[in-house]
């Protein structure tokens, strides 16, 4: 009983805060948000929440960062072109590159009508498959065919992990660490089993969770990331339940 009415105190609340950043970015950044509303016009996508948006917006703009992925590509590659060329209109230098990963060829397709033309030039949609990958104990699903580019700002609403065994977790982050970017700023839009998975990897310290908001903000660093598993990484409490505790 407690636990429901918690929860509803938390939906409430997550209900409350959406409304605000929608007319925070409507009457801070009007143009963004007549190109939402346009984009969500009879959109076949799921799409991320106004607090969402307003954070990869906002991060953006404001640390201009070099090379962006998107894991997801929908509304959010809407809103990170957007960001794009708000920072363009002040520096005409900012010629980021921005790769838009998805696997879905539907929503790929989808997403390359619905963005307008003059944006189009500036992203590189990448249709891959899935595949499954591991490291130490953990396991999740991951692009193929990301390009090999030392990104510093990764925006995770992607891929679609579920399958026949249930919902597993989004590992690019795993990947680029260990194989492309060994640092970088990273959003990830709800998918709280990926938060978790990172939190035991590199730790409480780089990661900022928000539960009522349903957004995880991350400073990933190759440095903090453990590359073995011993006994110490285990706990086990007085009735002999044995808890995986991570390496913080």
């Amino acid at each position: 009983m407690f636990l429901k009415l918690y929860n509803q105190i938390l939906n409430k609340i997550f209900q409350l805060n959406q409304l605000y950043f929608k007319y925070k970015i409507k009457y801070n950044y009007n143009k963004l948000y007549c190109e939402i509303l346009e984009f969500k016009r009879n959109d076949i996508s799921k799409h991320a929440s106004w607090i969402t948006i307003y954070y990869v917006y906002y991060y953006i703009i404001k640390k201009k960062p070099k090379n962006i992925l998107e894991l997801g590509s929908g509304l959010s590659t809407l809103v990170i072109l957007n960001a794009i060329n708000y920072v363009r209109n002040i520096d005409s230098r900012y010629t980021p590159k921005f790769i838009s990963m998805e696997n879905n060829k539907k929503y790929l397709i989808n997403t390359k009508k619905k963005i307008a033309k003059k944006y189009r030039s500036q992203v590189n949609l990448v249709l891959s498959k899935t595949i499954k990958d591991n490291f130490l104990i953990f396991s999740g699903y991951r692009y193929a065919k990301l390009p090999q580019i030392r990104y510093d700002f990764i925006f995770v609403d992607g891929p679609n992990y579920k399958d026949k065994n249930g919902m597993s977790c989004s590992f690019d982050i795993v990947y680029i660490l260990k194989n492309i970017s060994k640092k970088f700023y990273c959003i990830i839009d709800k998918r709280t089993a990926t938060t978790y998975i990172m939190q035991k990897l590199i730790g409480n310290k780089s990661i900022k969770l928000s539960k009522i908001n349903r957004i995880s903000f991350l400073k990933v660093n190759y440095k903090n990331l453990k590359n073995s598993l011993n006994s110490n990484q285990f706990k086990k409490d007085f009735f002999n339940n044995i808890e995986f505790k991570g390496y913080y």
